[in-house]
Parts: C-alpha cells; sequence; structure tokens
C-alpha cells in the first residue's frame, strides 16, 4: 500500500506499508492510510494539492498459478 502526497510547492512525499493480507473493507484501507501519515516529516501546517492511496501486488485468492517458491523441485 502506499501513501502519496503532492504538497502546494509540488514536493511529493511517498510512504509505504506491506499489510499482511489486503484490507478487507474501505474502513480499513482508510485506516491503513491514516497510519502512515505519522511517517511524514513535514511541518503540521503544509498544505496538499494532492493526495491518493494505492494498493498493489495483492494476488487473488482463486490464482492457480502463483509463482513457485526459489527453492521449489518444479523442473
Amino acid at each position: 500500500m502506499t501513501l502519496k502526497l503532492k504538497t502546494s510547492d509540488f514536493r511529493i512525499v511517498t510512504r509505504r506499508v506491506t499489510p499482511p493480507k489486503p484490507p478487507s473493507s474501505a474502513e480499513e484501507l482508510a485506516a491503513l492510510a491514516l497510519a502512515l501519515l505519522p511517517r511524514v516529516e513535514l511541518p503540521s501546517g503544509t498544505r496538499y494539492r494532492l493526495a491518493g492511496v494505492g494498493l498493489s501486488n495483492f494476488p487473488d485468492e482463486e490464482d492457480d498459478e502463483l509463482q513457485p517458491g526459489l527453492f521449489d523441485d518444479s523442473a
């Protein structure tokens, strides 16, 4: 999960976290994003022109073609 902030002077700040499982609700997604805010080291009065949250690299539970482990004997 990535939190991306752009300040009013176009500075971009990103913070990332990898939760153990994908968020199961909008509330859980919001809580994870808000938990990243204390890691942003900008003054409390900073103005932002853009705030975004992204999720990536979560496999589907039904996905049978997951990447094999490095030492799996699949040859």
